[in-house]
């Protein structure tokens, strides 16, 4: 919440994970995904989805924290949309069970932070010996 407060007010202090992170950075990625939003336009918001935004816009942010807005091409709103859905799907049948989420902003980020990363691969690769020509 402090940080949705701090985008929206700039009253607020930001929070202390994200003083190194350039703020320009964080807005350009949040209107990146038309996520951006005013004072004035959360005012008719339903609880439920202000809390949604709240925690988009958190990860969105530690995307930005964690110099992989790089990788933002590759996710659209709506995939970020679907993911934060099936989290909360998931969290809501894994309730009470051993697999219980603790902590859903993580867990979101994680699961984001996968959809961002899956195609990277090394481009190093070592050829077995069978591959290796060897000239004599």
């Amino acid at each position: 919440d402090r940080l949705f407060n701090y985008i929206i007010d700039k009253e607020n202090e930001i929070p202390n994970e994200f003083i190194d992170v350039e703020y320009d950075e964080i807005i350009t990625a949040l209107k990146r995904y038309d996520m951006y939003y005013t004072k004035e336009s959360i005012e008719y918001m339903s609880k439920e989805n202000l809390n949604k935004i709240k925690e988009i816009t958190y990860t969105i942010a530690l995307i930005v924290k964690n110099k992989l807005f790089y990788l933002t091409k590759k996710v659209s709103r709506d995939k970020l949309i679907q993911v934060y859905n099936d989290c909360k799907n998931r969290q809501a049948s894994y309730k009470d069970t051993d697999n219980q989420i603790e902590n859903f902003a993580n867990y979101y980020y994680k699961s984001i932070e996968n959809e961002l990363t899956k195609d990277l691969s090394p481009s190093f690769f070592m050829p077995n010996n069978s591959e290796i020509e060897v000239e004599m």
